[in-house]
């Protein structure tokens, strides 16, 4: 997938969301960090795991990626959508003592590469 491309099939979601589903076994999920479902239980993507997928796409050769182009991504399978402001904000996890494990930044694709390889 080029990293111009603003949609992306199922199968490429799926791809995506398992490579970060890896990586966050290798090095988050043994720190607390949780991993967003992919699917809900109407067999729907999930809004943050979709945001997660799209803000990731082409790792690790990532991209700053604007709030309207998210917004669109987002809205392909959730139409209702009235943007994605929450994924442009400063998002943090910590564990139970309290240590800053993830972040991420208005709509930065920098988050992975700063915790992964």
């Amino acid at each position: 997938m080029t990293m111009s491309k603003k949609t992306m099939s199922k199968k490429e979601i799926k791809i995506v969301y398992d490579q970060i589903k890896q990586l966050h076994q290798q090095h988050l999920q043994e720190r607390g960090v949780r991993l967003p479902r992919l699917y809900n239980a109407k067999k729907q993507f999930t809004i943050d795991a979709l945001t997660l997928v799209f803000l990731a796409r082409g790792y690790p050769a990532t991209q700053w990626v604007s709030k309207a182009a998210l917004t669109q991504f987002i809205r392909k399978y959730h139409p209702n959508t009235n943007d994605v402001q929450s994924a442009c904000q400063t998002v943090e996890q910590e564990n139970t003592s309290g240590q800053i494990l993830f972040r991420t930044d208005c709509c930065g694709a920098e988050t992975l590469r700063r915790h992964f390889p």
